[in-house]
């Protein structure tokens, strides 16, 4: 394998070339679909929104992109996030090479390392998918290369570097707030260790003078940038005044909700966000355990994810995000795992994580599920403008995939704070439509907002809103035609006479 890096040339570019592979690996298996969050995301990014209430930097970067790039290339808004996914995984695996480089590790074990990292089944499956997480592993792997430099040599000014970019993961997504605590220890740990290949000089984390300082200094760097959107606010900067409003009912709506199936849910979420999502690493690593030089290292990573574990069971109670909430893992099982085995069987373990995170890729969704009642739409309506009242995630596919040229409204964003503040925004709701009808469109609601206001189908009270605000004043107001059961069955709302 050393003979195949020095035909690739410096090792300062292995980095590069591994990030290009892994891109076109990525973009091949780019998926015309979304994920989580990604589908009230999408019709905000459309709407031109930068304020999210939970993930605060994501929009912005969507609506940079989306005025340049996408404009430059003619991207559509889902276009712009699909490719963003792609390229911000791959903009994250240079920057974990930069990382393992940082840290001493050999030349061949710093290359596997960084592709067992991109490699990763729940990485590989969010660089294929319209979702937050991608962006999230980038400054993930920012962090851990700040990491790394602090281990090789600790001090305030490498520290609070090193709180900086955990801060900025917070602000990406609020689970990188609990990234201090695995990369601060496992820059102590690497400190304290013979794991490297090539030992450099600098001070050690035992000692108490070197120790203290970096532990105020990664505090204070993250405290910064997550204080700094609430600063910008008080500033009366609105455009980038971010906040976390709505964290906090998130938080509490899942925190307080009583699990049902206790060991189940504790079972799937070990399962999902852990055994499957960083397979084979979530068990290789252990092999830390065996050598003195890496089982300080090993001790600390075990030890970190346990606030990660109760957090992730208290926000999702066994709903699958493909660990998506332990990014910052996969870059220390990584390290762990080509420190501790061969490097043959390292590279093994690269073939069976691809192999896994394909697997993951194809079982996720068929297009078919949005390109399906698209095609019932144009059969219905062929050639014609149309306008959707939108609430789930195939709507949001079926619009932002292979209609975005129409319009839509997507209910969800306004239909939580209520019953009887919903009903003070249909006149709202009334503008909107005449806007739709003067334009010529066809306005159609779609079925799944109509299964949505089912009894439970949504939580806080959105399916009560649906089913007894919206579609009964849809009713009363306009004209209504039930679409054909086995097609687009959906409404077609007009004006009344």
């Amino acid at each position: 394998m050393n003979g195949f890096l020095n035909f690739l040339g410096r090792p300062k570019r292995d980095g590069l070339w591994i990030a290009l592979a892994l891109l076109c690996v990525y973009e091949i298996l780019r998926q015309p679909l979304l994920y989580g969050d990604a589908y009230h995301m999408v019709p905000e990014a459309y709407g031109n929104k930068w304020e999210h209430g939970q993930h605060l930097l994501y929009l912005p970067l969507v609506q940079v992109l989306r005025s340049s790039v996408g404009e430059w290339f003619s991207l559509s808004t889902f276009e712009v996030m699909s490719h963003l996914s792609c390229l911000t995984t791959a903009l994250g695996v240079w920057f974990a090479h930069k990382g393992f480089r940082a840290l001493g590790i050999s030349r061949v074990r710093a290359a596997l390392g960084t592709a067992l990292s991109g490699a990763a089944p729940g990485v590989l499956f969010f660089a294929t998918l319209v979702e937050i997480h991608a962006p999230f592993f980038a400054t993930a792997a920012l962090a851990f290369w700040a990491m790394a430099c602090l281990g090789k040599r600790p001090g305030f000014g490498r520290a609070l570097v090193l709180g900086l970019t955990t801060g900025l993961s917070a602000l990406m997504h609020l689970s990188g707030g609990l990234m201090p605590l695995p990369f601060l220890l496992g820059a102590w740990a690497a400190g304290r260790t013979g794991i490297r290949d090539t030992q450099e000089g600098g001070d050690r984390f035992d000692r108490l003078p070197t120790f203290v300082p970096s532990l105020i200094g990664a505090s204070l760097g993250h405290a910064f940038v997550i204080g700094l959107p609430f600063l910008l606010r008080e500033l009366g900067v609105d455009r980038i005044a971010l906040t976390f409003n709505s964290a906090e009912t998130y938080i509490r709506q899942y925190a307080e909700a009583p699990s049902q199936h206790l060991w189940s849910d504790l079972t799937e979420t070990f399962l999902n966000e852990w055994a499957l999502a960083f397979a084979p690493l979530a068990v290789a690593f252990l092999c830390g355990l065996e050598s003195r030089a890496t089982r300080r290292l090993t001790v600390v990573t075990l030890l970190s994810t346990i606030p990660y574990f109760i957090a992730t069971f208290a926000m999702l109670r066994g709903h699958p995000e493909h660990g998506a909430y332990f990014f910052a893992f996969p870059f220390l099982l990584a390290w762990l795992t080509v420190a501790s085995l061969p490097r043959i069987a390292s590279a093994l373990l690269l073939l069976v994580a691809l192999g896994l995170g394909l697997r993951d890729v194809q079982d996720y969704g068929d297009p078919q599920r949005h390109q399906a009642p698209a095609d019932q739409v144009e059969a219905l309506y062929p050639d014609r403008d149309c306008a959707f009242l939108i609430g789930g995630l195939i709507d949001t596919e079926l619009w932002a995939v292979d209609r975005p040229d129409d319009k839509a409204l997507y209910l969800p964003l306004y239909i939580f704070a209520g019953e009887a503040a919903f009903a003070g925004l249909l006149p709202n709701l009334d503008a909107i439509l005449t806007e739709w009808f003067d334009e010529g469109r066809t306005v159609l609601l779609s079925p799944e907002l109509i299964e949505l206001s089912q009894p439970g189908r949504l939580g806080l009270g959105g399916s009560d809103v649906l089913r007894n605000v919206l579609l009964p004043y849809l009713r009363a107001t306009y004209d209504i035609v039930d679409l054909p059961s086995d097609g687009y069955a959906g409404w077609e709302i007009r004006r009344k006479p």
